[in-house]
């Protein structure tokens, strides 16, 4: 049985408001361009995009059973060098403009949705505000020029366009295939990909 898609934008945006108005409110500079909450800033929780006890709720860190899920719910999947990452201003329903950071991957390998070589651009709520302040948003990735990663595309979620936003990007490097948050994965996931896709 496959599981519920993202909740409703409607309902991800209400929840996605008291998350970003307060993480905003404790925004500071950071001379690296990293996030970095203000002296006594409290965290506020991120908008789960995964219904409670949902299957694949930790996606492909979760084995094959969450790969599988995290494939049938993406619109696009393929493993993707950041070429360029820019700081932009974005729409997001009722919050109205808001930071959000622009990032441009340069395909290398693809399973779905892409071609190798073409360049897929997407927009995350969250980064670098006119006046200098960072707005990071817990669950949305952050990226920078150079990252390699396996990315499982959302188009229809506007504030992390990423299936389980975090969940959503799988990190490529030397060491093998990596969560989001560093977990090496138990398994070969480019391999599942070359076989359950093709």
């Amino acid at each position: 049985m496959l599981a519920k898609k993202n909740p409703p934008a409607s309902r991800a945006f209400r929840t996605a408001g008291l998350a970003v108005l307060a993480a905003l409110a404790g925004c500071a500079p950071s001379p690296g361009g990293e996030s970095t909450p203000a002296e006594g800033t409290v965290a506020a929780p991120a908008p789960s995009p995964h219904e409670p006890g949902m299957a694949g709720e930790e996606g492909a860190a979760g084995g094959v059973a969450g790969a599988h899920e995290m494939l049938e719910r993406a619109d696009r999947v393929f493993e993707g060098h950041a070429v360029r990452v820019e700081a932009t201003v974005g729409v997001f329903g009722s919050l109205g403009e808001m930071p959000a950071t622009r990032v441009a991957f340069e395909v290398v390998r693809a399973w779905k949705g892409a071609a190798t070589g073409d360049e897929v651009v997407l927009t995350f709520l969250g980064g670098r505000a006119s006046d200098g302040r960072v707005l990071g948003v817990s669950g949305i990735p952050t990226f920078r020029e150079g990252d390699r990663d396996l990315l499982f595309v959302d188009s229809t979620d506007p504030t992390c366009p990423l299936v389980g936003w975090e969940r959503g990007r799988i990190r490529m490097g030397a060491d093998g295939p990596r969560t989001d948050a560093g977990t090496p994965l138990s398994f070969d996931l480019p391999a599942f990909l070359d076989q359950d896709v093709r």
